[in-house]
């Protein structure tokens, strides 16, 4: 496992620590990752979230977007 989230950060330039840590939670032999509520209505309080949800999203964006493999994509937010 190691290696591929060195291969995967490899991709990535200046990769903030959320970010690695995202990268490893996604790879871990868990089906969900953890994230934390915004908070906006009370104390933020952890949820997990499937990663297959994930994916689902992730694809029904691209359809949405028309991106595929040959699209480029710039985040000005990080990620």
């Amino acid at each position: 496992m190691a290696n591929t989230i060195d291969n995967t950060l490899s991709l990535i330039h200046n990769a903030d620590e959320s970010t690695i840590r995202f990268i490893s939670e996604w790879h871990n032999e868990n089906e969900y990752i953890i994230a934390n509520t915004s908070g906006s209505t009370g104390t933020p309080k952890k949820i997990k979230l499937l990663k297959s949800d994930m994916i689902a999203s992730a694809k029904a964006t691209c359809v949405f977007f028309n991106i595929n493999s040959t699209s480029t994509l710039v985040s000005p937010l990080s990620a």
